[in-house]
């Protein structure tokens, strides 16, 4: 049997515990196909979790566990923090707003932490949030000594077609 990690197998869990085909057959064959995985795959952990048993919904215990398993449960993308559910995008955008506030307040060694800790968070969030088209605008145009001119004209040498070039 293919070994899944833990939030693929609590994935596949829950879609199979939630799925709304009535037949083991079409539940297996539509995650099969959503999760990249065998169908045999998914039998096994079906029959080893016993969870067309949970899905029948037989007796009270049972039925606690189907409630469990299909509760809504943070994705990848949060995160809990002292009870409370947290989007990484908020986590990553107010650690990046605490860090810039009290880096001036800092130590100059400290400072020096702080900024390359910022910068970390800052490329973090980069590489999660490509700039726009609008926002490279506004950071070509706060250039110091920006010309339009010259900027596009290279922009034309750069990405001038191969053909061309030639």
């Amino acid at each position: 049997m293919r070994k899944l990690d833990d939030i693929t197998r609590q994935r596949l869990e829950r879609a199979y515990l939630a799925a709304p085909e009535t037949t083991q057959k079409v539940i297996v064959q539509r995650l099969a196909a959503e999760f990249d995985i065998s169908i045999s795959t998914i039998r096994r952990y079906a029959a080893s979790g016993n969870w067309d048993a949970i899905r029948e919904g037989k007796g009270s215990v049972v039925k606690a566990a189907v409630e469990q398993a299909t509760a809504a449960r943070p994705t990848l993308s949060e995160v809990v923090l002292n009870g409370a559910l947290l989007r990484f995008d908020d986590l990553l955008i107010a650690s990046i707003d605490a860090l810039a506030q009290d880096v001036t307040e800092l130590p100059s060694k400290s400072r020096e932490s702080a900024a390359t800790a910022l910068a970390k968070l800052l490329e973090l969030y980069r590489r999660y949030h490509p700039m726009t088209i609008d926002e490279a605008i506004d950071v070509i145009l706060a250039i110091p000594g920006f010309d339009p001119q010259a900027f596009a004209q290279k922009l034309r040498e750069r990405y001038q077609p191969r053909t061309e070039q030639s």
